[in-house]
């Protein structure tokens, strides 16, 4: 019924289809197939909490329903996968009927802040100094200090965590070591 005279056919709709055939001998045969058009998927992906996240952070995708088998773009087999970096991933879904749909999303990850504390390299005996981090809407000290100086007495390890306005935090650790005290010598 779709007018080609091959053996075979390849239809698009769905439908009542007849073939007529016509062996050597001119004897023929009647035959239909009543062809199904299952609507196409609607897949639909989901992001865990909803938004940007922060770079190196986990974020979870998953498929809104279940199907039979997923093939993500990063090569995962589940309905859910875990990203840590920005990007577009990909799902094919294929349902129990063997029908196959796709889609995508954009998964947009913030850039950290990277802080650098500034401050001496060293501190002689009996001398302090100031640690500087720059200005962030959040920062935190190892010693709990929340200025954007810290004010120090000695050598050591000093750590401070910042924040940025959409959540993400970063980290710098700076070692101020212990210098000797020049050891004066009078000859004479």
């Amino acid at each position: 019924s779709t007018g080609d005279t091959t053996a075979t056919t390849q239809v698009t709709a769905g439908g009542l289809y007849y073939v007529t055939v016509t062996d050597q001998n001119g004897c023929r045969a009647s035959d239909s197939l009543d062809v199904i058009a299952y609507d196409p998927l609607e897949v639909g992906l989901v992001l865990s909490g909803g938004g940007p996240f922060c770079e190196g952070q986990t974020v979870g995708i998953s498929v809104a329903q279940p199907f039979v088998a997923y093939d993500w773009s990063t090569g995962d087999t589940l309905a859910a996968i875990n990203v840590t970096t920005g990007g577009l991933y990909q799902v094919t879904v294929t349902d129990d009927r063997g029908c196959t749909g796709i889609d995508s999303l954009e998964v947009v990850a913030l850039v950290p802040p990277s802080p650098q504390i500034a401050g001496p390299a060293g501190l002689c005996p009996g001398t302090d100094g100031v640690l500087e981090v720059g200005s962030f809407p959040l920062i935190l000290w190892g010693n709990g200090s929340i200025a954007d100086t810290l004010e120090i007495d000695g050598p050591g390890l000093y750590t401070v965590e910042v924040g940025d306005q959409q959540g993400c935090v970063g980290t710098d650790t700076l070692e101020v070591l212990a210098y000797d005290a020049p050891q004066p010598l009078i000859t004479g």
